[in-house]
């Protein structure tokens, strides 16, 4: 599933944000924020229903990781860093 957290209009709110999360990885769910600065689109894999190998997970965060830099770089460039 993918949640969309309000963090932008609040700051206040991050750390009920982040106790949401933390309570869902206990659950068994693995967790990836694509949003840059803000829990504005998390994913949410539960494990238990689509057990997730560790290459799969790998594989996620990986492309993960790959967009933030795409989407730095493009930032810097355009100068709206």
């Amino acid at each position: 599933m993918t949640v969309e957290f309000h963090d932008f209009l609040d700051a206040a709110s991050k750390p009920g944000i982040r106790a949401v999360i933390d309570k869902l990885r206990g659950l068994g769910f693995f967790t990836i924020r694509f949003s840059w600065h803000t829990y504005g689109d998390v994913l949410f894999v539960n494990r238990r229903w689509e057990p997730l190998s560790l290459r799969q997970r790998a594989d996620l965060t990986v492309v993960h990781k790959s967009m933030e830099v795409v989407s730095a770089g493009s930032r810097i460039a355009s100068g709206n860093v």
